[in-house]
């Protein structure tokens, strides 16, 4: 019994290794990382408004 709960947990560890081990690389390698915000590392550009002058503000 405890040779087998040896090879499963060499076996978890291994899995777990790899993965760490991906995630690290496709994080290194990716143009966009993953922020805090959720969004998957789209960025979002700044949506360009024209600029407010008094005749403007007065129709508004």
């Amino acid at each position: 019994m405890t040779r087998v709960l040896r090879r499963l947990r060499s076996i978890v560890a291994c899995c777990l290794t790899a993965l760490g081990v991906g995630f690290a690389v496709s994080s290194i390698w990716n143009p966009h990382p993953l922020s805090a915000t959720g969004h998957g590392g789209h960025r979002s550009e700044p949506v360009a408004r024209p600029s407010m002058t008094a005749e403007r503000l007065i129709a508004a």
